[in-house]
């Protein structure tokens, strides 16, 4: 009986400790997913960053071409 008992003790921790594993590869395999998600979303503000910087130099290129233009009217 005794050793039943501890049988049974030693499968239910064995159990456990497999969902636990389960579980953390569940969770990690979310983080990575998270992880993904917001790389990809500073790769793309890092883009949107870009282009507004090229429109910045378009603009202060442009101001005097307008000014004078303006001027000139």
């Amino acid at each position: 009986m005794k050793r039943h008992e501890q049988n049974r003790k030693k499968n239910g921790i064995v159990v456990q400790a497999s969902e636990i594993k389960i579980e953390v590869r569940k969770l990690y395999k979310r983080f990575l997913e998270i992880q993904l998600d917001l790389t990809n979303d500073l790769i793309f503000l890092q883009a949107l960053l870009v282009q507004q910087r090229r429109w910045d130099i378009t603009r202060e290129a442009e101001a005097p071409i307008l000014q004078e233009t303006v001027a000139g009217w």
